[in-house]
């Protein structure tokens, strides 16, 4: 049989709407005491839906800026540049059952920036659609497909490093995590009819091990896409335009694509190797 697997055996029916977010407040977490009230929340709650916002896209060194958590019907956006201490919010938050989609850039960023370890399991409802053989595993596709919702893109690019935030962003956070324990609710449910479900816990421990073991520093310029096709010459020069490129974006706090994009990068080096 060919095309997207089948869907569970209600998938005929029109699928149901989950409570829209706007109809259920976000708690917007920027005081010392709110983070308290939270961590001691989260102690006595079961999974954790969670998802970070990062500003890659606009400074040197990539930061979580927001992270938002979902359980028990409330969400909250944590701001992680309100001057908080996260620790208690990170040790409770460490000991839970998670669900995030595509965990790994999740998990890289939380260990680099607050050394976040996950002691009680991730569910990862990308992995989960992946392995269900599903052609469209975006969160926005999962959640037009399981509750019949659309879910907007307009913050991706955002700079999530701004303030204040607006309505409109505190909206597009909490959608990102409002869905996902649903969303995971449904795709066990199909894992286990298909007898896939501890296929997904092992590919879930191993992007776990895999992110907590991951290198700090992944942004040298011969790992690059396209890398692969130059000779010992011209990585070379690569690696001393790399550099250079490197030691401008950290005084400009910019991302290295900003100064020099990669494609010029390699350019360079190949016209470098070529002349020298």
């Amino acid at each position: 049989m060919t095309g997207d697997p089948a869907r569970p055996a209600d998938a005929h029916h029109a699928p149901p709407h989950a409570a829209p977010p706007e109809s259920i407040p976000a708690i917007y977490v920027v005081s010392p005491d709110a983070a308290a009230e939270l961590a001691a929340r989260l102690r006595g709650a079961g999974r954790i839906a969670l998802d970070t916002e990062a500003d890659s896209l606009y400074h040197y060194r990539e930061k979580v800026c927001v992270f938002q958590i979902s359980f028990s019907g409330a969400n909250y956006v944590v701001d992680a540049l309100a001057g908080l201490d996260p620790s208690e919010l990170i040790r409770a938050l460490e000991e839970k059952p998670l669900v995030i989609h595509g965990a790994d850039y999740d998990l890289r960023l939380m260990r680099s920036c607050f050394g976040f370890r996950p002691r009680g399991g991730v569910f990862d409802t990308m992995l989960a659609a992946r392995l269900l053989g599903y052609k469209q595993f975006g969160l926005a596709a999962l959640a037009e497909r399981f509750f019949g919702v659309v879910l907007s893109k307009r913050g991706q690019k955002a700079d999530w490093s701004r303030r204040p935030l607006t309505p409109a962003q505190i909206d597009y956070l909490v959608r990102d995590t409002h869905y996902l324990e649903g969303i995971a609710g449904r795709l066990e449910s199909e894992l286990r009819a298909r007898g896939r479900d501890a296929w997904h816990r092992e590919s879930c421990r191993c992007a776990v091990e895999a992110a907590m073991a991951a290198p700090r520093n992944t942004r040298e310029a011969w790992r690059l896409k396209g890398t692969g096709r130059l000779d010992r010459r011209q990585l070379a020069y690569l690696r001393e335009i790399g550099g250079w490129r490197e030691e401008e974006a950290r005084r400009a706090d910019l991302p290295p694509f900003k100064v020099l994009g990669n494609e010029q990068l390699i350019g360079l080096a190949r016209a470098g190797a070529a002349a020298g």
